[in-house]
């Protein structure tokens, strides 16, 4: 069989390869005397089906090569799908630098941990998510740092990773949630505003509910006011200084005010009257106070961490479907193509496009990486991830 029956052939049989190429009219390609998909397309549409299956499906590559693949009588292994993958990302991160975070930028953050196999066996790592919504930029990242000891930590959480990436970024503020090594931010990152994720309190209060502490239920109460009302921001398009007028207006500051008078009456309570988790659920009030509601000091400012929380989830699939990466290079593999994935899903367009369509441009030998990104690259909106 000619070659480019073969190509038609495994198109008519794949309906994924055949979205990614846009081949619609197989017999057309069946019919035609010479090929009508060039090898080098080919390739570019085959690495974009297995990318895609990868990172955004969370597909293992165990299961890609033993399944799916071998269903597409493509016989091939891990190994290979890996240098696949590397390849890829060699490409895509000569990108990275243009998606900067811009002087002036309200950045989202959050972070979740991996695991690598070394020769010792597996060891652990973290991931860390930026999201400037505002420019429909996310970017994934795990570096390691020196404290001040000079002892050299590998992937960690600390602090020190994040304000070592941030370097001298002039950030308006930055939000994540209550993990304790935030609480110094406000001492390292001068000019920030600093905040912490309110539906972190709400959950906290939430479990003391549930765990049957009525008095939980003032708070929830309270604090879905406040949701409440963002939710009414968001149904009637306000602008931010509206937006902020209404977060300074009377019926918010009297909300406030009644959470600090209730969140100071109840600690002198006896402990039988209250749970453990509502004395967490307390404490952590009490501890990020200002920061919780530091949100109100800007109509731009969000209530939440959620931007940061749904853009890392899909990193928590691939770690409960993959259980480890094979290397370090498979854990920044995975950061760089899932910034682009979580980039393209905030502007709307297909990741499979987009892949596709810069392995194109890069081929043909484009340096303007500035133009070649998802939000310069030319693709529509379609809000098809």
């Amino acid at each position: 069989m000619s070659a480019h029956k073969e190509i038609a052939l495994l198109l008519k049989e794949n309906r994924d390869l055949r979205d990614a190429l846009g081949v619609v009219n197989i017999m057309a390609v069946l019919r035609a005397g010479k090929a009508s998909v060039s090898s080098v397309t080919l390739r570019v549409v085959m690495a974009v089906v297995v990318m895609f299956n990868k990172y955004q499906m969370s597909t293992p590559s165990y299961r890609e090569t033993k399944n799916r693949l071998a269903d597409m009588n493509w016989d091939t292994c891990r190994q290979n799908l890996s240098n696949r993958a590397d390849k890829g990302a060699v490409q895509l991160n000569k990108l990275i630098p243009a998606l900067n975070l811009q002087a002036g930028s309200d950045v989202n953050v959050d972070e979740t941990w991996e695991r690598y196999q070394t020769h010792k066996g597996h060891k652990k790592t973290y991931m860390w998510c930026l999201v400037n919504k505002k420019a429909g930029i996310v970017i994934f990242f795990s570096e390691d740092c020196t404290d001040a000891d000079g002892s050299k930590h590998e992937g960690g959480r600390r602090r020190k990773v994040l304000t070592d990436f941030l370097g001298d970024a002039k950030l308006r503020s930055l939000q994540s949630d209550g993990y304790k090594v935030y609480m110094y931010l406000d001492e390292e990152l001068i000019d920030i505003d600093y905040l912490c994720c309110l539906a972190h309190a709400r959950a906290k209060f939430k479990k003391a509910l549930e765990q049957g502490c009525e008095k939980a239920r003032y708070f929830l109460l309270k604090i879905g006011s406040l949701y409440s009302r963002e939710e009414e921001y968001r149904r009637l398009d306000l602008p931010p200084d509206e937006i902020f007028k209404r977060h300074n207006d009377a019926y918010t500051d009297g909300i406030v005010e009644d959470l600090w008078k209730e969140l100071f009456d109840l600690p002198a309570l006896p402990e039988s009257e209250m749970s453990g988790l509502m004395r967490r659920a307390l404490n952590y009030l009490h501890s990020f106070w200002k920061q919780l509601f530091n949100y109100r000091r800007n109509g731009e400012y969000t209530i939440d961490n959620l931007a940061a929380e749904r853009a890392i989830r899909p990193l928590t699939v691939q770690r409960k479907n993959s259980l480890f990466f094979g290397s370090t290079q498979g854990a920044l593999n995975s950061a760089t193509y899932n910034t682009f994935i979580e980039t393209c899903k905030q502007m709307g367009i297909s990741f499979r496009d987009y892949y596709r369509r810069v392995m194109k441009e890069l081929q043909a030998g484009r340096v303007d990486y500035e133009n070649l990104l998802p939000q310069t690259i030319g693709l529509k909106s379609t809000n098809k991830y």
